[in-house]
């Protein structure tokens, strides 16, 4: 039944149309000793809400490749004397079906009589890049809770044959952006290709990211004739509001400023205005303060001559991270309004 059940998937994947999602991907890494860093023979499983699965046995070296279905909760690695390694694993949607992905560092084990391995970051995200001609780009993770907390990935094509690249990062909400950069240091040009939200989960999130070159461009990293060079370090503002205020702070109105002043100069920009509050109190009472905060942003923005049309103002309510036990440290924090500029 095992065997029938990886052919299964084997003939899955050999079925699906390069491009297309597939029902199982390759993930790889390299299982050894955290302490004598030499390969272990773990045996890989994937774990399912019900059940598990035994993909394969690690080489001699550590290595493994197998094929881990898009409904495996985790990826685990067992072998006697040392403690099971359980990683939590999550696939975004339209991952092509030729993806590979790497899982980093997280195929490390302890011995059972050695200490345990220290934790980590808790996250990790693993891109597959698919880029249609050789291109420098910027791949920037940027928090939408501290925008001081960001990651920021330089990839080169085609010098690096490898196209799936893992990086450990926080677990958190972010915005993902692509900007083209120049070598050989990797200098952002300032031009934006794509921004999205994404959330980042413990474990190993894998993602697909797909980058075409710029239309008219004739080298890499110039820009397209008809678009206005974004600044990344301003496609996110956190705008901080009192406890049960709705009211903008002196400070957040200087910024406010700056941000108008941009959006008149570039009309091509949309500004997202997301209003959020603590966890303390009635949930439906912070769902009107999150929605009044919105639109105060929104409603200043309009009176520095921003156009009704390049704002988009919503309302999420309390911030899930934070609870009303959480110090107050937390709350503060979660009392915001994220601002987020991307092309329409």
């Amino acid at each position: 039944m095992l065997v029938l059940l990886i052919v299964s998937y084997i003939g899955a994947m050999a079925q699906e149309p390069p491009g297309s999602a597939a029902t199982a991907y390759h993930v790889f890494g390299h299982c050894h000793d955290y302490g004598t860093a030499l390969g272990l023979k773990a045996s890989v499983f994937a774990v399912f809400k019900q059940g598990r699965q035994k993909l394969a046995v690690c080489k001699e070296t550590g290595d493994f490749d197998v094929l881990l279905p898009v409904s495996a909760t985790h990826l685990a690695l067992e072998m006697n004397g040392y403690r099971s390694v359980s990683i939590p694993v999550y696939f975004t949607p339209d991952i092509p079906a030729d993806a590979r992905f790497g899982i980093g560092n997280w195929a490390a084990m302890a011995r059972l009589d050695s200490l345990p391995i220290p934790a980590g970051q808790g996250g990790s995200i693993a891109l597959y890049f698919t880029v249609t001609d050789s291109l420098d780009i910027k791949y920037t993770l940027t928090s939408l809770t501290n925008a001081a907390k960001k990651l920021i990935a330089p990839i080169s094509y085609p010098r690096l044959k490898n196209r799936s690249f893992t990086f450990p990062i926080t677990p958190d909400d972010y915005l993902a952006t692509v900007s083209m950069a120049t070598t050989p240091k990797f200098q952002t040009d300032g031009t934006l290709r794509s921004s999205e939200k994404i959330t980042l989960k413990p474990g190993v999130t894998f993602k697909s990211v797909r980058i075409a070159k710029p239309t008219g461009s004739t080298l890499p990293g110039s820009a397209t004739p008809n678009s206005t060079p974004i600044e990344l370090p301003l496609s996110i503002y956190i705008l901080y509001f009192d406890q049960s205020s709705p009211n903008l702070r002196p400070g957040v109105k200087a910024t406010l400023d700056s941000l108008a002043e941009k959006l008149v100069k570039q009309p091509t920009l949309l500004a997202t205005v997301t209003g959020y509050t603590d966890n303390v109190g009635k949930r439906e009472l912070n769902l009107v303060l999150a929605e009044y905060r919105a639109k105060a942003v929104a409603s200043y923005l309009r009176q520095r001559g921003v156009l009704a049309d390049q704002i988009v103002a919503k309302w999420e309510g309390p911030d899930k991270k934070a609870s009303a036990e959480d110090p107050e440290a937390v709350k503060t924090i979660s009392r915001r309004v994220v601002v987020l500029l991307a092309p329409r």
